[in-house]
């Protein structure tokens, strides 16, 4: 287990040279551009703030203060309208464009923030040219989901991942709230680290951002009704807030999950009954 002390995980400061061999590529419908981004010869790190601290394979913590409808459209899914074309990688301006969709907004920044802590892991970085061309934008992996969607295409699996620890982290105000998020995933673990310290088991969510339209799901865990009037849960409040088609009941019930393993629950299903990747979230007492 990978251990994170001080409840913040800081990559080295460091200062990297980009040596560009400007060799023309390109793909059917979309111009690969070898050129460096103004500015992007050197950059500095940034400390990542993870909530309580971020633990990898057994448990992870984060920060949940992500709000869905802030400032960039999901009505047509997120790979429709946002820069984003989920059949080329991150780093590359095909699959994230720098010109176009979320990140020429602040909104949308934050949003690719939290969507690329959780895909890349922890150690991994993306460098983006700013829009208007100040310094370039730096964003940070920490959890490690889909990390093959750093260089090359998001699939269904991908994209599954993405979304369940994206819904995860969001909440009906927008504000941060320590959880502990467990997963049949290696780069979370099924098992929680600190059931003492997050002992609500709150909910588990699933879906898909990128379909149109996307899929936004999640079904009440044990502390799910506490959890409802904390209004942590994004779910119990309105499309206006968050966007959840809906929330299912009680995980636990046969037809909404599939199973359990350790502390997270499995394929949770959606309005067809298919079962998708799901990510469980424990929370604190007194919120």
């Amino acid at each position: 287990m990978t251990q994170v002390h001080d409840n913040v995980v800081t990559p080295s400061r460091t200062i990297r040279a980009v040596w560009a061999l400007l060799i023309p590529l390109s793909v059917p419908g979309c111009l690969l551009d070898s050129r460096p981004a103004p500015g992007l010869h050197a950059s500095d790190g940034a400390s990542l703030e993870t909530g309580n601290g971020l633990r990898l394979q057994n448990g992870l913590r984060l920060q949940n203060g992500l709000r869905l409808q802030n400032g960039h459209s999901l009505e047509h899914g997120l790979a429709k309208g946002n820069g984003l074309d989920i059949k080329y990688g991150l780093e590359s301006e095909c699959g994230l464009s720098s010109r176009s969709g979320l990140l020429t907004s602040e909104a949308g920044q934050e949003f690719v923030t939290y969507m690329i802590e959780c895909a890349l892991p922890l150690g991994s970085s993306i460098e983006k040219a700013h829009p208007l061309g100040e310094k370039p934008l730096v964003f940070h992996g920490a959890v490690g989901l889909a990390p093959e969607w750093q260089s090359g295409a998001c699939d269904s699996t991908c994209q599954e991942w993405v979304s369940a620890c994206l819904l995860a982290r969001s909440n009906a105000l927008g504000q941060p709230v320590e959880i502990e998020m467990t997963a049949s995933h290696p780069a979370i673990g099924s098992e929680r680290t600190a059931p003492d310290e997050y002992p609500l088991e709150e909910a588990a969510f699933h879906g898909n951002l990128f379909l149109d339209p996307p899929q936004f799901h999640a079904c009440l865990g044990r502390a799910g009704l506490l959890s409802a009037l904390q209004l942590r849960l994004c779910g119990t409040a309105s499309w206006a807030t968050c966007g959840f088609d809906d929330i299912v009941s009680a995980c636990e019930l046969p037809a909404t999950c599939s199973g359990r393993e350790n502390d997270t629950y499995l394929g949770c299903r959606n309005h067809r009954g298919a079962a998708q990747h799901t990510i469980t979230t424990y929370t604190q007492m007194g919120l």
